[in-house]
């Protein structure tokens, strides 16, 4: 089983809160919250409470503090193939309408399954 890309750890500028371990949230979007898992140098890899990874722009980035609840659910994946479908699941994502209903990578099949 392939392992998930190395961590990139770029050295933070000093001052830079944004840094591993720092609780994030998108200031355009207060429902994408996570934990900073890596930094490359225009990009930090955010592993989201939905088990997402996004990659944000620093200055697309807030200050936040999630729950222990939410650290929890904010582990960067491990294997290759489960790191790949956490990139994609954080890419593919669509509001639909005033209620705003929310569609990620994943289906309901009509027996009531998830699927992506």
């Amino acid at each position: 089983l392939a392992a998930a890309p190395p961590l990139h750890r770029a050295t933070p500028a000093a001052g830079d809160w944004r840094i591993i371990g720092a609780h994030v949230q998108d200031s355009d979007d207060a429902t994408v919250r996570g934990v900073v898992t890596d930094c490359t140098h225009a990009f930090k890899e955010v592993t989201t409470t939905t088990g997402s990874v996004v990659m944000m722009r620093r200055s697309k980035l807030t200050r936040t503090t999630l729950t222990d609840e939410e650290v929890a659910l904010c582990a960067r994946p491990t294997s290759l193939k489960d790191y790949v479908q956490a990139r994609i699941d954080g890419t593919i994502r669509v509001s639909h309408g005033e209620n705003g209903r929310e569609f990620k990578n994943c289906y309901t099949c009509a027996d009531g399954t998830e699927r992506r």
